[in-house]
């Protein structure tokens, strides 16, 4: 089967400059969110050193932020998923069962809400920045500052849901995940729901500040408190959640196909279930993190990339190879597992000694998996293409 390009030069550029970005951007991402946030300092401030509702406040600040970041780096992505198999004659549309009408011209619309939210989230740290400065006085005012950054926050997401197309994606998926016990998975439920599993820490934030948007219009700080203990309650279901969501989806396959393959898929998201839900000081944490992330990694490269064949014409790779660069395949293997031990990070970092505050770490860790979650999305739809060519054949 051949695979025509649109432009065969100018695309394999794309996936090498992907490549120096990922080299690059992670190790920078790393340095600016330990040492530029930890040596600010908003985010260097004793917890002890402020009363509660401070706290409150600083780690309501930190969703904030993290999620506008995440909303931010989410659409450029997404849109550049979009450019690459646009080049590459990936037919996303049919796959995801898009209908034409809406989304002809999807990626234009992802590339200028991104600019748009872009720009508004750049005012949003320039602002930030001209009023750090942690005197008696701004103390004062923290609040008010958190509410004025709240609201710029209700204006990205209220930009990002004004267009159709978006909020239709959002509905069907949502609509089909609520549908697993009744009808057939579609690709695109079973998609968006494994980007909620990259999306878990998103989640929470999102309800999060969801919760603090609701309680400005309340009187008094109660329902702040509130938000903040309802979250870290709820916090084992934000992360479950989008793995009980798959587990399901894997036995309605299942019933449907009766291939073992998705039970020991199901079986994969079920490890990483247990581990979500066993504290992370607990001895067998680490043991039962480390089988999950060799599972799930063995789980990305052969089943749903269709990659580690030693046989192959291309060495551990496989026959057909619509990106046709080698490089971004063994790149691609080699990244996802060193993103994948991500959660390792923090343990290494007090294991050394160093301190770090937990929040802010996450924003990094946050960024790594959507960097990975973005090329897990890229040679996925690939291996789509190929397989359903191959059936019809």
């Amino acid at each position: 089967m051949n695979y025509s390009l649109n432009s065969g030069t100018s695309s394999q550029q794309l996936l090498k400059q992907w490549m120096i970005t990922i080299s690059l951007l992670l190790p920078l991402t790393y340095y600016i969110v330990y040492y530029y946030f930890h040596g600010t300092i908003l985010f260097n401030l004793h917890y002890e050193e402020v009363n509660s509702k401070s706290t409150i406040i600083l780690s309501l600040l930190i969703s904030i932020y993290r999620s506008l970041i995440t909303i931010n780096l989410l659409l450029f992505l997404t849109f550049l998923n979009i450019k690459v198999w646009d080049r590459f004659s990936i037919g996303y549309k049919s796959i995801f069962k898009l209908n034409e009408y809406y989304y002809n011209s999807f990626d234009l619309v992802l590339s200028t809400l991104s600019a748009v939210v872009f720009f508004v989230f750049l005012v949003l740290i320039t602002l930030s920045q001209k009023l750090l400065n942690w005197s008696d006085q701004y103390k004062g005012n923290l609040q008010m500052r958190l509410k004025t950054t709240t609201w710029i926050w209700i204006l990205c997401i209220s930009v990002i849901l004004y267009n159709k197309a978006i909020r239709k994606v959002i509905g069907m998926s949502i609509l089909d995940m609520i549908r697993i016990p009744i009808q057939s998975v579609s690709f695109l439920s079973f998609w968006v729901a494994d980007q909620m599993c990259s999306l878990s820490l998103f989640i929470k934030d999102l309800n999060y500040v969801l919760c603090f948007t609701a309680s400005l219009f309340t009187v008094g700080g109660a329902s702040l408190t509130s938000c903040h203990d309802q979250m870290h309650t709820l916090t084992p279901m934000f992360f479950s959640t989008p793995l009980l969501l798959r587990m399901a989806q894997c036995l309605r396959v299942y019933y449907d196909t009766r291939h073992l393959s998705h039970l020991f898929n199901m079986l994969k998201y079920f490890i990483s279930l247990i581990t979500v839900l066993i504290p992370h000081h607990k001895p067998i944490w680490i043991p039962l993190a480390t089988i999950s992330t060799l599972y799930s990694f063995y789980w990305d490269i052969v089943k749903d990339w269709g990659l580690g064949n030693p046989k192959s014409i291309n060495p551990f790779l496989r026959d057909t190879l619509i990106f046709h660069d080698k490089n971004f395949y063994y790149f691609s293997i080699v990244s996802n597992l060193i993103m994948r031990f991500g959660w390792t990070v923090p343990i290494l970092l007090q294991k050394s000694g160093n301190e770090f505050n937990h929040d802010i770490l996450y924003i990094y860790l946050l960024i790594m998996e959507v960097f990975r979650r973005n090329q897990w999305n890229f040679i996925r739809l690939e291996y789509e293409v190929i397989t359903r060519n191959k059936t019809v054949i």
